[in-house]
């Protein structure tokens, strides 16, 4: 038998299957959102799932009621100061978590965290129980969040670049050797595959795309027709996202429009501060508004007043030209139209 085929059919023995989300969010995002719908689908087949999100929050938000556990990793005095230490930290709370248990199990499955050598003992040992999903170019995103160089820095920007220089050798390094060592490589466009399979020899890297999930949607209703204004919706989990979602085009491309439809563009989630200067630098900023986080009906209340989903415009900052974006998902499943600046597959 092949090192990527699985052992079991769940059909004739149900596969117990740990779902591990390193660093993950307590919030409702469209990641966990995923993790969740993936582990009902799994069970749905035939699976008996767990989920589980090692996680660094030192808040009281409460856990969502969606039969995930939530770990709690404790960041060391030690790892304090090093921008791999919480890696560190959230890899040993997982090991310390699923180690008593794992006889038992028989595949975890792990959304990739970069690489770190304190996986490899590990790995050494269970890896043949291990599938990774990959969602990116590791190495070009790292690239891409890079500071640009550590001279004429603040002195924490100038640790922040030399940590990069850190994870970009070890994603460069380690990385092939963790891959080498694990049972199977899931990538969600054909693009990734290609790259995770050149990273190392024979790795058993396959296609698995994102989906979407239609059970608990309801389609927009559409009025005849946009009377004066077009209402665009633009959805960030994070930060870096700001990066490559291309923001800046939209920007840009508004301030050079003279169009008789108004143009109103809604923002949900955080991180858009850099945006909206950027946008009342060049004269557009009424046309943007910031409805902050929103989640459930709240959420879907404001999408279905849309004309248009805005996905990402700028994937080729980090050098790829395919995607499978779980927000864009998440418009078409609502039966909004999309603008993207990458192929969706």
């Amino acid at each position: 038998m092949e090192k990527s085929e699985f052992i079991h059919d769940p059909i004739v023995s149900r596969v117990k299957l740990l779902y591990v989300f390193l660093g993950g969010s307590m919030a409702e995002t469209s990641i966990s959102k995923k993790i969740e719908i993936t582990i009902r689908a799994m069970n749905n087949h035939g699976f008996e799932t767990q989920g589980v999100f090692v996680h660094n929050k030192n808040d009281n938000s409460s856990h969502p009621d969606n039969g995930i556990t939530y770990l709690k990793s404790e960041l060391t005095e030690s790892k304090r100061f090093r921008k791999d230490g919480q890696k560190e930290s959230d890899w040993m709370a997982f090991v310390s978590y699923v180690t008593p248990m794992i006889e038992t199990m028989d595949y975890i499955y792990l959304r990739y965290p970069l690489s770190h050598p304190c996986m490899i003992p590990f790995l050494k040992r269970y890896g043949n129980k291990v599938v990774i999903e990959h969602n990116t170019n590791e190495l070009g995103e790292l690239k891409m969040l890079e500071p640009l160089h550590p001279f004429g820095l603040s002195f924490s920007q100038m640790l922040d670049w030399f940590s990069f220089q850190r994870l970009i050798q070890r994603e460069t390094s380690v990385a092939p050797k963790i891959l080498s060592m694990i049972r199977l490589g899931l990538a969600n466009t054909p693009e990734t595959v290609r790259y995770q399979k050149n990273r190392t020899k024979d790795y058993p890297c396959k296609l698995l795309t994102n989906g979407i999930d239609f059970s608990k949607k309801s389609p927009r209703k559409y009025d005849s027709a946009i009377d004066k204004t077009l209402t665009a919706v633009v959805m960030r989990g994070s930060a870096q996202m700001g990066i490559y979602d291309g923001l800046d085009r939209l920007i840009l491309g508004l301030k050079n429009y003279d169009g008789d439809i108004r143009i109103r563009v809604v923002l949900i989630g955080k991180s858009f501060k850099e945006d909206l200067e950027l946008a009342t630098l060049h004269g557009v900023s009424d046309a943007f508004h910031h409805l902050g986080e929103l989640h459930g009906e709240e959420l879907e209340f404001e999408l279905k007043k849309c004309h248009l989903g805005i996905g990402t415009l700028a994937l080729h900052r980090k050098g790829m030209s395919e995607a499978s974006v779980l927000r864009v998902n998440h418009y078409l499943s609502i039966g909004l139209p999309v603008m993207v600046g990458y192929r969706d597959v």
